[in-house]
């Protein structure tokens, strides 16, 4: 037959001489593959034995999915033009398999989710903070989901609501009127009122 043919370990594992132990991680790549290893001896003096071989049955990889810790995730409220600082709970998400996960997030604007820079905030996608200046917030509440992800694309996904403190009225200085006396006269105010929460507004004088 054909000589046998030898390369050096994969990179994912390795050899303690002293100990005459394998140790590695296996990566998901090589789920459901076989490897086959020689083993030698060598004595003092420099004389080899014969290969002995071994072999490791890689068992086939099944990833899991990143968990969401139902009601970690508290309510929050916001305030238009307010600073925003909310740190992710510890162990909101879990993730089974010990693979690192990053974080994104959305917010429902009526039935649609969108980008939470809708509102003028972003979340750190290695820690899950989200931080901003609230902007356009133009609802009583809303609805944001974070998403956990794992390296294979697996999601996990919590939500909390976001709850806006309403922000009074502001005005504009009105110019003074002047007016004839017998003279009929007609001035809007409506144009030197605005809310930054786009709410009805109702006027009296």
């Amino acid at each position: 037959g054909e000589p046998a043919h030898y390369e050096q370990l994969p990179t994912w594992i390795s050899y303690n001489a002293a100990t005459r132990t394998f140790s590695g991680t296996v990566p998901a790549g090589q789920s459901g593959t076989f490897q086959s290893i020689a083993i030698r001896a060598q004595d003092s003096t420099g004389k080899l034995s014969n290969h002995r071989m071994t072999r490791i049955n890689l068992t086939p990889f099944v990833n899991s999915a990143p968990n969401y810790t139902t009601g970690s995730l508290p309510g929050r409220t916001a305030v238009h033009g307010g600073a925003v600082d909310y740190t992710l709970p510890a162990g909101a998400f879990t993730e089974p398999d010990g693979d690192a996960m990053t974080y994104s997030a959305q917010v429902q604007v009526g039935s649609t989710w969108v980008s939470l820079s809708t509102l003028g905030l972003s979340i750190n996608s290695a820690t899950g903070r989200i931080t901003g200046t609230a902007t356009n917030l133009t609802l009583a509440s809303y609805n944001v989901r974070i998403i956990a992800s794992d390296p294979q694309g697996a999601q996990g996904t919590g939500t909390f609501t976001l709850t806006v403190t309403n922000t009074a009225p502001t005005a504009t200085t009105i110019p003074n009127q002047s007016v004839g006396r017998g003279t009929a006269w007609n001035f809007g105010t409506a144009a030197y009122f605005s809310d930054v929460n786009q709410n009805p507004l109702t006027f009296s004088a």
